[in-house]
């Protein structure tokens, strides 16, 4: 059960790449790896840039990403103690009380899902057509290069072991 989440759980936090479709700039050319999570500021000044958006347009969008986070934080934390609280079980593994913390991740999981498209859902709302064609070609451009990571990454991991 554990595995199948942990599994499945990047897949529903991928959607949150809509609401971060952001962090693509953020990142920019890469002289190295980046480490951490993507600076709000770094992503806005590149967005801005890279879109051309309007001052009105920049302000409403970092309003909106600055409330994602705010309402987001609580979920990320609980989610953090959760996962610690299935690793302590190694040891000693509680099912019924496995079963509850993987239930409540799952509606964490779904809200953090829920938000985040309906936050990239007002953010795109902000976009001019044009710019949403150009958010579009660059939110492929991402797509593809994580999904060419996760290929590595899974022919890697491909060792014959199975769920």
């Amino acid at each position: 059960m554990i595995r199948l989440l942990l599994k499945t759980l990047p897949g529903t936090l991928l959607a949150g790449v809509m609401l971060v479709s952001a962090s693509a700039w953020s990142m920019g050319p890469h002289d190295g790896p980046r480490m951490g999570p993507p600076d709000p500021d770094a992503m806005m000044e590149r967005m801005t840039k890279d879109l051309n958006l309007t001052d009105e347009q920049s302000a409403k969008i970092t309003e909106l990403m600055n409330s994602g986070r705010a309402e987001g934080k609580a979920d990320r934390k609980r989610m953090h103690e959760i996962y610690e609280s299935l690793r302590s079980m190694r040891s000693a593994f509680d099912e019924a009380e496995a079963r509850k913390l993987t239930d409540e991740l799952g509606q964490i999981s779904s809200r953090m899902a829920y938000r985040m498209a309906s936050h990239g859902a007002q953010v795109y709302a902000v976009l001019t057509p044009e710019q949403r064609t150009q958010l579009d070609a660059k939110m492929e451009k991402m797509q593809a290069r994580m999904e060419q990571r996760g290929e590595r990454r899974g022919d890697m991991k491909d060792t014959g072991n199975s769920d």
